[in-house]
């Protein structure tokens, strides 16, 4: 079977685990074919250099909170023993730390502190939302209220999760040391500690596929790559720390700047693994319409604007009920691709004066939602496509 016959093959007659093993090809081939045309490797290599700079800072905050609460030596180790970097490197990274706190207790240092602090996470988050926006081709991204609540909540939040966690750890280890004749139960709980790593990372992958496009995505599509994504980080983390017994010879080139330049390659790669999952992600929530989607960019004036005037009647329809869509219930509602429905929304939004159709946000999350932001009888097809040959700049006119 060639690739092309992958999306056209009937499936229907085939034995379940033949469909379900094509299916994950499928998915498969779709991930790496996006990843590629949405040069998610630049997004990778920008979210490096975005890390870089906001590592520091942003470990600093964290370890601030723990610090106030008592824990902070309990953070430090469950952060080393999860993300194992070279006891040089670790070194470093905790000597910067302090260095950075004992600037910010007092002085002018303190406003200049807190600006750089917040302009790193704003920076990193952002890039972070436009890769995965990218995935899943959302035009909008957060506003800023939404990102001061979300993220930064995150961080100040990320020290009581780790205590969280590894106060279950103890538990669990205390249950087999309460019960050592049940062979069984030690054997479970050593082996569940063993797999607590990669745990507790996949399902921190499945927190960042789920939670951060600006779009709605379903948590049993982000189940499999976020396991997938788990592991493949913590083998790479293993590769990392047992190539730096073979290394001595790049160590003699660099000296003690050896450490840099294989910490800036893992985390390149750590975020190709991250991205690589999110496209995972969406290739499991949008198969079905990704034969389409290849043929929407290519869709004709016209057809786009038949595309735009169902869209719009939908969401004219549901307010005509009271309601409001978001971009996935749009495209349930007109059986389009999601990316395509993200695209004509993008548009219908664009005039900024005289939209067709407007973003309104609701529910805790703040949930982006759309309705018409005309009067639906206003809402007609000559309307829509007066609206489009309007939209945009006035050509430009050359005064030689």
């Amino acid at each position: 079977m060639t690739i092309s016959e992958l999306w056209t093959a009937d499936y229907s007659r085939l034995p379940h685990y033949r469909r379900w093993a094509l299916h994950s090809l499928r998915r498969l081939v779709m991930a790496v074919e996006l990843y590629v045309d949405r040069n998610l490797s630049a997004h990778a290599s920008a979210l490096t250099y975005a890390s870089i700079l906001g590592a520091v800072p942003i470990l600093a905050i964290i370890f601030a909170v723990a610090r106030g609460f008592g824990f902070d030596q309990l953070v430090q180790e469950k952060l080393t023993a999860n993300v194992r970097f070279t006891p040089e490197m670790t070194d470093t990274i905790m000597q910067f730390i302090n260095a950075y706190l004992e600037r910010t207790r007092g002085g002018v240092f303190i406003g200049i502190g807190l600006l750089l602090l917040f302009y790193t996470l704003f920076s990193l988050t952002s890039n972070i939302e436009n890769a995965f926006n990218t995935i899943w081709q959302v035009k909008s991204s957060r506003n800023i209220y939404r990102r001061a609540v979300d993220y930064i909540s995150v961080f100040f939040l990320l020290p009581l999760v780790i205590v969280i966690t590894s106060g279950l750890q103890i538990f669990i280890v205390g249950i087999g040391r309460f019960m050592p004749s049940f062979n069984f139960v030690n054997y479970g709980i050593e082996l569940l500690v063993q797999l607590s790593p990669y745990i507790l990372t996949s399902l921190a992958f499945m927190a960042l596929y789920k939670l951060m496009p600006n779009t709605d995505v379903r948590w049993r599509s982000t189940i499999w790559p976020a396991i997938l994504a788990g592991c493949a980080f913590q083998g790479l983390q293993w590769f990392y720390i047992h190539s730096q017994l073979w290394i001595s010879g790049y160590s003699a080139i660099y000296g003690s700047f050896a450490a840099i330049p294989l910490f800036m390659l893992w985390m390149e790669l750590s975020w190709n693994i991250c991205l690589f999952g999110g496209q995972l992600s969406y290739a499991n929530q949008m198969e079905a319409d990704f034969a389409f989607e290849k043929s929407a960019p290519h869709l004709s004036r016209a057809a786009h604007d038949r595309v735009a005037v169902r869209i719009v009647g939908a969401l004219a329809e549901a307010f005509s009920r009271g309601e409001a869509l978001t971009a996935t219930e749009l495209a349930a509602a007109t059986a389009l691709p999601l990316s395509l429905v993200n695209t004509i929304l993008y548009e219908l939004t664009a005039d900024e004066q005289h939209p067709i159709v407007s973003e309104v946000m609701r529910g805790k999350r703040s949930k982006v939602y759309f309705q018409p932001a005309r009067p639906t009888d206003a809402l007609t097809p000559e309307a829509i496509i007066a609206y489009f040959n309007t939209l945009g700049d006035d050509e430009p006119v050359y005064e030689g």
